[in-house]
């Protein structure tokens, strides 16, 4: 990644971790979507249920990828999506499509994977309440 940014905010007494990994022109081994780029770490001894979230920001709602995570005694709610050349995205097909797309425009386009944590809410639908009001603050002077 170009840049990794991650910061811990508390927005209602729940701890919620915001990672952003900038990507510029893809190159070897500084892909936006790859294999080696996960929402967590592969060492976690984790079940976990994939599905996708619709999310509000500004007005507009996308959807998001969402896991749900067990670990050992912890749940841990995981959103994450990619933005490349001007819109969201959780398909890494997709991103890579547009991505192929811009190369073949003479625009080489590169992105930031955005991924957004809570650890041990009350429950998965808590967790989602908690990332939903997050989301919404930490993102409302977002450009797009």
């Amino acid at each position: 990644a170009a840049f990794v940014e991650g910061q811990t905010y508390v927005c209602d007494g729940q701890e919620i971790s915001v990672h952003i990994a900038a990507y510029g022109k893809s190159a070897a081994g500084s892909e936006l979507v790859s294999s080696v780029n996960k929402p967590f770490p592969v060492r976690w001894d984790w079940r976990a249920a994939a599905e996708y979230a619709e999310i509000e920001i500004r007005d507009e709602r996308f959807r998001v990828n969402e896991l749900v995570v067990n670990n050992r005694d912890r749940l841990i709610v995981i959103w994450h999506w990619y933005e490349v050349d001007g819109s969201r995205e959780t398909s890494g097909v997709r991103v890579k499509l547009r991505q192929f797309i811009a190369l073949l425009t003479g625009n080489p386009a590169g992105g930031q994977h955005i991924i957004m944590t809570v650890r041990d809410p009350a429950d998965a639908e808590a967790g989602r309440s908690e990332l939903q009001n997050a989301a919404a603050v930490l993102f409302q002077d977002d450009d797009r």
